[in-house]
């Protein structure tokens, strides 16, 4: 169209001189006597073809800009044509009305449909037939609205329907007065996977959030009936099905298993059906200490009375030991009403509501127990002051000279009333430390139970990354980033599973332990405590130690035990040096020492003591005496040297000869 133009110019310019150039040759032939108009004519002539000149170079230049702009144009039309086809997402563009008339690659296999099939077809016969309502909608505020993002559902013809989330814009045309627009660009984006990933997110949060009021239900009471029952109802609450539940203890006296509490059953009936002997299954649990599970217990060979099953409409089973520190309490069953196939994230979660439950029925059983000794002292005391009444009777009968054993029996009494108020506050404090210990192994089960759950997310984050990385079409500094999310990632992913390896029961066999492992794998896992505390690490351990035998679990809660005291001597930070040497051939030495306050010389013989402790908001008393057990019962011993203000260092001594220790870890 420039092109044109100025060739229109430059016409004109020619014509306008030609017919300049004959008017002077005509009035030179009519009057020879205008000969001096000939300079004249010939400098106008001159000038216009110098103008002629010019425009024909302007012409030339202008044709070379418009080839270069076609080429570029061209270049432009090519690359969104390779923006359109490789677009990670579906990309339509379509008339205000809905009408496609371009699709992509991946829209044509998001739809399930061909390219050519496509074209031409309003997108509405994609929609499910569930959201044409709204996708009118949809069209009727895109006539005002530049961009809108919408969420539906794809209908394909083979296949259930699947959420897709939309982001429309209009296409503005500029030619003519103001601006019109002219269709609509579509990108279509397949969100099945995070959709699942939200489903399983909210899951797990619900699941967490009842595992959360269980603990606090069943820690809020000492009673055991009340505490089995609070238990039983939110754990109808866990499972999003019908369930009816059992629970079943060990009487200590006959080693037999007594129906204590049921929900979703006739309680009189299952007191009937109490059996004389364990079955098939509950012995496997008893057994094996591992859960069980039976698909249908109605057509089971294995199950003795079906009759009671079809009766209650109990169909599939899972049952679970309530055990503690080794010990069987009894069997917590859980029985649908529905045949159900039990996913290993249900095993797990039921798994670790009995461990809760057994938590919870071990220290009513403690709780029990410290009543009955209480009842019992009680009765002592009742039985001795009514022999003093009767003694003090005698000797207010007795000779004068008798006077010095009255004052005797008063001192006597004295001391049995102090002796009784220091029982009396050692049982409170013993109640108060059992249910701070409680709370203890609770939150550490609760905080297991939460990294186990966080990994399958963090596992899905890290897939998704690794494909983002080898992506080859990303620019390299976006795949720098993923890459440095990939390793964080992996570094997330460690720091779980190593507190899922603290969390896990120890084995009680005795294996070869690497020093050097141990203490880092116990240094990870307070890092962010240390790091947070300004305290800097040093381990000094020679890389030719010999082996130690014994349980990595409790010896990296020993080493754990001692960062926490070594970081409460310095509140201000400091240095924790951690060191490893062999004195004899008999003996290895781990040493913890830390640059704080010290400890008193008056306190330091009573660190050892249970239930000895300087912080007394924060602490148990119990970290010391329980490091120096399990020391010991590695066939070792633990010592301690401190100096005021110089700093504290700890002294684990562990045997080197094999079967010297193995007997303690039993």
């Amino acid at each position: 169209m420039v092109a044109e133009s100025c060739r229109d110019i430059s016409s004109e310019k020619v014509e306008a001189a030609r017919r300049r150039f004959d008017d002077l040759y005509r009035r030179f032939t009519r009057s020879p006597t205008e000969r001096d108009l000939l300079p004249e004519s010939l400098q106008e002539l001159s000038s216009a073809v110098e103008e002629l000149c010019v425009a024909a170079e302007e012409l030339r230049q202008q044709n070379d800009e418009l080839l270069a702009t076609r080429t570029l144009l061209e270049e432009e039309r090519h690359h969104y044509q390779e923006l359109f086809e490789l677009a990670p997402d579906g990309y339509l563009v379509t008339d205000m009305y809905g009408v496609i008339k371009e699709a992509n690659n991946n829209a044509a296999k998001l739809l399930h449909l061909r390219r050519d099939f496509l074209i031409g077809k309003p997108i509405i016969v994609c929609v499910s037939n569930s959201e044409h309502v709204g996708f009118r909608r949809l069209l009727a505020r895109l006539q005002r609205e530049s961009v809108s993002r919408w969420e539906t559902k794809i209908q394909p013809r083979n296949g259930p329907p699947f959420p897709v989330a939309m982001t429309i814009s209009r296409i503005h045309d500029d030619r003519g007065k103001g601006q019109t627009a002219a269709g609509l660009r579509w990108i279509l984006r397949d969100i099945r996977q995070r959709k699942t990933a939200e489903e399983e997110l909210k899951t797990q949060l619900r699941r967490i959030s009842v595992l959360r009021d269980i603990n606090l239900a069943i820690t809020a009471t000492l009673e055991l009936q009340a505490g089995l029952e609070v238990l039983l109802d939110r754990l109808t609450m866990f499972f999003a099905y019908p369930i009816a539940a059992t629970v079943r203890l060990i009487v200590p006296e006959t080693g037999k298993l007594k129906n204590v509490v049921c929900r979703g059953l006739n309680d009189l009936e299952w007191q009937a059906h109490e059996p004389a002997s364990p079955g098939r299954r509950t012995e496997e649990v008893l057994r094996s200490g591992l859960p069980v599970i039976a698909r249908n217990v109605q057509t089971d060979p294995h199950t003795r009375q079906p009759d009671f099953y079809i009766k209650n409409n109990l169909v599939s089973y899972l049952g679970a030991p309530l055990m503690i520190q080794g010990e069987v309490l009894g069997i917590l069953c859980l029985y649908t009403k529905q045949e159900h196939e039990f996913t290993q994230d249900e095993i797990d979660s039921f798994s670790s509501l009995a461990v809760q439950a057994a938590i919870a029925i071990h220290n009513s059983q403690l709780y029990d127990r410290l009543k009955s000794q209480t009842h019992e002292l009680r009765h002592a005391r009742d039985e001795l002051e009514l022999r003093v009444e009767e003694r003090t009777a005698e000797l207010a009968k007795a000779n004068e000279v008798l006077k010095s054993e009255i004052t005797e029996r008063k001192q006597v009494e004295e001391k049995l009333r102090e002796s009784e108020s220091r029982l009396m506050s050692f049982a409170n404090q013993l109640e108060d430390h059992l249910i701070a210990n409680d709370r203890l192994i609770s939150v550490g089960e609760l905080s297991a139970s939460i990294a186990h759950e966080f990994n399958n997310p963090l596992q899905i984050i890290l897939g998704f990354v690794q494909n983002l990385v080898q992506d080859g079409s990303l620019p390299e500094t976006e795949r720098q980033d993923l890459q440095i999310v990939e390793d964080e990632a992996r570094r997330c992913r460690g720091i779980i599973r190593n507190l899922l390896d603290f969390a896990r029961p120890t084995s009680n066999e005795p294996t070869p332990i690497v020093v050097d492992t141990i203490v880092r794998d116990s240094i990870k896992l307070v890092q962010g405590y240390l790091d947070k505390s300004n305290v800097i690490v040093d381990i000094v351990i020679p890389p030719d130690l010999p082996s130690i035998h014994g349980d990595p679990q409790p010896l990296k809660q020993v080493l754990i035990n001692l960062v926490f005291n070594a970081v409460d001597a310095m509140p201000a930070g400091g240095t924790l040096t951690v060191g490893a040497a062999t004195d004899d051939s008999s003996h290895l030495t781990i040493a913890v020492s830390d640059s704080g306050q010290g400890i008193h010389p008056e306190i330091l013989p009573h660190i050892f003591q249970p239930f000895f402790t300087t912080k007394k908001k924060r602490g148990t008393g119990l970290g010391l005496s329980v490091c120096d057990r399990i020391i010991k019962a590695h066939g070792g011993s633990i010592k301690v040297e401190s100096r005021q203000e110089q700093g504290t260092t700890f002294f684990l001594h562990f045997p080197l000869v094999e079967g010297k220790h193995n007997a303690g870890l039993s």
